[in-house]
């Protein structure tokens, strides 16, 4: 059996946010809203809000 290190179970947790971040961008249709031109952090928050 593989011993866990600190650097692999903060990698492993590190990967779970980035798929959780992910999922609630998709699920907020954030993607639609910055479509192909790209838009500013502050429009995107005014347009989700």
């Amino acid at each position: 059996m593989e011993e866990w290190t600190t650097g692999k179970l903060l990698g492993v947790s590190g990967g779970f946010w980035q798929g959780f971040a992910l999922h609630a961008a998709v699920k907020m249709d954030v993607f639609s809203h910055v479509g192909d031109e790209g838009t500013s952090v502050e429009a995107l928050a005014a347009m989700l809000a």
